[in-house]
């Protein structure tokens, strides 16, 4: 079998998997029982590593025209397929739809939470119009501030203005913005001379199709505009590029760690344009007045979940002066990942293509295994970059940290599921205890294997002959 027809049958294979899942009669479940959405993704994953390798393996012979738009047909086809489901019932859907509703109404976003008397007035209009929107709000949220940039609040506005239903329209949203980001690595694969086959490695995870298509996250444009950025760095275009990086900062803030290597590559006329864009996205906080940015503060300070290096260093601190010592756990690991950020950035050849890429994979899988909070969605742009170098405990980790979704589990506690379940609710989220392992070995015998090749071969003469 050649290798293109190899990789149409894994193609037809997932496209098989998620029709069953999103269009198969009475499989789709609530959101609190064994929703086959995530039981289906081991297999889908078989498959979508399957189909990494063959596009790795074989990418000289997959270089043409045709093979690439089979791969985008197939990466679109996907997406429709899980479009064409049932709406998933995520509740960070509905705080967008907030935010693009105070922003309708005329308000500022940042100036209060959704809780705040300052809305009573759109409140009762919902009330009126028998809108569920804030109280579809998640109760936890509803006294902290927005911590989604003016890029975001401006998106969140779409979907009341579309002519469909708006749950649906910001999954519409998100998926276009991700299959832009799927279009864009082809172009910018060429450019960093890679093969343009790789970019299956975005287009086709499971992962994508999960946080966008179905679930609607926010990242689908930060993904979108990184890739931009780095398709207009490696043009020799950096002004434009620090344009992109200002946009996806200005959606969340999350490639912040980023910054500095994008700017040792396009220098002064990147760092110029971020500059001014993000001078012009601060105007709404300036607006909002005192408190603007304390969205991120509690964000940061309150939530943990799916952690790994955090949550061993959180139980190792707490072991040693109970909570209070606990608590520095956050500075600890917001200290190493500005460090190694800073590191990557200062080291290394920024003319060499892969560099930024490079650099960019390194810094967010780093954070990821640093941060407190490390959802399945936030390792996308993880994924964006580790297409131009594939590297197999990253695509491990986007695969392991979907068993987060066993959160949203429930079964009887007589079953096996609901023991384990029991045990989640000891530990949260315990599949990641048997995901971060594995990755981090891998990670450790790709360091050392690159420690090996730069060491080169031992000859015994000091002296070239």
């Amino acid at each position: 079998m050649s290798a293109r027809a190899l990789l149409t049958a894994l193609g037809a294979a997932s496209a098989a998997l998620y029709g069953a899942v999103y269009l198969g009669r009475g499989l789709h479940g609530p959101p609190a029982g064994f929703n086959p959405r995530i039981i289906a993704y081991p297999a889908l994953f078989l498959a979508y590593f399957a189909a990494c390798w063959v596009a790795w393996r074989y990418s000289e012979r997959l270089y043409g025209r045709r093979t690439l738009g089979l791969m985008l047909a197939l990466a679109a086809l996907f997406r429709t397929l899980v479009l064409s489901g049932p709406v998933a019932d995520n509740v960070d859907t509905w705080r967008y739809l907030w935010e693009g509703r105070v922003v309708l109404a005329g308000m500022n976003p940042y100036a209060a939470p959704p809780a705040s008397a300052r809305y009573d007035g759109l409140r009762r209009e919902l009330q009126r119009q028998n809108d569920p929107l804030y109280e579809r709000l998640r109760p936890s949220w509803n006294k902290v501030r927005s911590v989604y940039g003016p890029v975001a609040t401006g998106l969140f506005t779409l979907p009341h203005l579309s002519p469909f239903g708006r749950c649906w329209s910001v999954r519409l949203l998100m998926t276009l913005f991700d299959f832009a980001a799927a279009l864009m690595l082809v172009p910018l694969l060429r450019a960093l001379g890679r093969p343009p086959i790789l970019a299956l490695l975005y287009a086709w995870s499971p992962l994508c199709l999960d946080a966008f298509a179905d679930r609607a996250h926010i990242d689908a444009p930060v993904v979108f505009l990184l890739a931009a950025a780095l398709y207009l760095v490696s043009t020799q275009r950096p002004g434009w590029a620090g344009i992109a990086l200002g946009g996806a900062l200005l959606v969340k803030v999350s490639p912040l760690l980023l910054v500095p290597a994008f700017v040792r590559a396009g220098r002064a006329r990147l760092a110029t344009a971020l500059l001014g864009v993000l001078v012009a996205g601060a105007l709404p906080y300036a607006l909002a007045g005192p408190g603007a940015l304390s969205g991120f503060r509690d964000f940061g300070t309150r939530w943990q979940d799916n952690d790994s290096a955090h949550a061993v260093l959180v139980w190792l601190l707490g072991a040693c002066g109970g909570s209070a010592l606990a608590s520095v756990s956050r500075v600890l690991v917001a200290t190493l990942a500005v460090g190694y950020a800073l590191y990557r950035a200062v080291t290394g050849d920024p003319t060499r293509p892969l560099w930024l890429t490079e650099a960019c994979a390194a810094v967010t899988g780093a954070s990821l295994l640093l941060a407190p909070i490390a959802f399945p969605w936030y390792a996308t742009s993880l994924l964006l970059f580790v297409t131009a170098a594939p590297s197999l405990p990253w695509l491990l980790y986007t695969a392991g940290t979907m068993g987060w979704y066993t959160a949203l589990w429930a079964a009887d506690p007589a079953t096996w599921a609901g023991q384990l379940l029991g045990v989640q609710a000891r530990d949260t989220q315990p599949l990641r205890w048997l995901s971060f392992p594995p990755v981090y070995a891998l990670l450790l015998a790709e360091w050392l294997r690159a420690r090996g090749r730069c060491a080169g071969p031992r000859t015994g003469s000091t002296a070239p002959d």
